[in-house]
């Protein structure tokens, strides 16, 4: 993807997210899944480049280890709505989630709706 994943980039992101907007407007937009064995990545591709999530399987529980935003796409909600995407998707397979990247942590802690599937929550 030509996306570094080094330690300093991957945080200057994720604290470049810390202050994105609690609503999405990702609503005309499609999102994909692809799975291959224990991982699995959403997709927002558009004109102006390609937004993700990543996962990994641990039994019932989705690992959310990494989201990735082009800046010409951010500030639009686009990351909000790739975590939104992947915990609807965990509720509706009874997966737990464990947020691994930063954003995705703030991003539940902030919305008390995606709550309910965090692995060690009271809500199943």
């Amino acid at each position: 993807m030509g996306v570094s994943r080094d330690a300093a980039s991957f945080t200057l992101y994720c604290t470049w997210w810390t202050s994105c907007p609690e609503e999405t407007d990702v609503t005309e937009r499609s999102i994909a899944e692809t799975r291959d064995g224990d991982t699995g990545r959403y997709v927002l591709a558009e004109p102006d480049g390609e937004s993700y999530l990543t996962y990994r399987l641990d039994g019932d529980r989705m690992l959310i280890d990494y989201t990735y935003t082009p800046p010409a796409l951010r500030g639009r909600g686009t990351a909000a709505a790739l975590v939104d995407r992947a915990v609807a998707d965990a509720r509706a397979r009874s997966w737990r989630v464990v947020p691994v990247c930063p954003y995705v942590k703030n991003r539940i802690e902030r919305t008390p709706h995606l709550q309910d599937v965090l692995a060690g929550s009271s809500g199943r």
